[in-house]
């Protein structure tokens, strides 16, 4: 069964991708392996190049392989889509599928017999060949998706998903029925309670509903990270939360 990904899911989708990508560029890569597929579970390709590490999603440790391969990006997408296919006839769940021409490849997600979620990105890289990032994580467990660093999200704000690095800080994607300018300020209100204070400069454009990106920093003046709300389209609105 297959559904094709709205926009708004493509959006957070690519998000995660890049987000978790960037973890695997900034030292927390682990287990590198050359030629090789990781034990069990969601595999890299025969003759890829992978390198593994493991973040938090949602409180759960899910798996990200990095991987290229001397071949053709849709092929590795059909590849996994084939697998997609099969394992969601078996847990009854459609899979998604978005392409991403600008990319050169495209985004599948979807759930594994056994409750595990899974998620392939695929991309070109400068010389052709295929890019491709493997995740796989565990059910979230009941009232786990939490702000990075344990942060409490403010009453109304749904925690859509949330990603932990190693070491501190990570991504968190939220959303809620409210508008831009009330849902801005219930987020920047939350975590002006946790010691992190909004740009001064980017909180007075809070008087439309468009996006509004916001600068954060802690007591000391130092960045912290960036909170950025949208409008979703329906009246409410979407965020994303990224701390150092």
């Amino acid at each position: 069964m297959l559904r094709r990904a709205p926009n708004v899911l493509l959006g957070v989708a690519l998000s995660a991708g890049l987000i978790w990508f960037g973890f695997l560029v900034t030292g927390t890569r682990v287990d590198a392996l050359v030629g090789g597929a990781r034990p069990g579970g969601l595999t890299p390709l025969p003759g890829s190049e992978a390198l593994h590490t493991t973040v938090l999603v949602d409180g759960q440790p899910t798996r990200v392989s990095d991987c290229t391969l001397a071949s053709a990006p849709a092929a590795v997408l059909a590849r996994y889509e084939a697998l997609a296919a099969a394992e969601s006839r078996r847990s009854d769940a459609p899979y998604i599928k978005q392409d991403a021409p600008a990319l050169g490849g495209g985004v599948l997600l979807w759930r594994a017999p056994d409750g595990r979620r899974r998620a392939v990105f695929v991309e070109s890289d400068r010389l052709g060949r295929a890019r491709y990032r493997l995740l796989e994580s565990d059910p979230p467990r009941a009232g786990s998706r939490r702000l990075p660093g344990g942060l409490e999200a403010p009453p109304g704000v749904e925690v859509v998903m949330s990603v932990e690095r190693p070491g501190g800080g990570g991504l968190a994607l939220l959303r809620t029925v409210a508008p831009v300018p009330a849902a801005a300020d219930r987020l920047i209100g939350a975590l002006a309670r946790e010691g992190l204070t909004a740009d001064p400069a980017a909180v007075a454009l809070l008087t439309g509903d468009g996006a509004v990106t916001v600068p954060l920093s802690d007591g000391r003046g130092a960045a912290r990270g960036v909170l950025t709300v949208s409008p979703d389209g329906q009246g409410g609105a979407r965020a994303s939360l990224t701390l150092d």
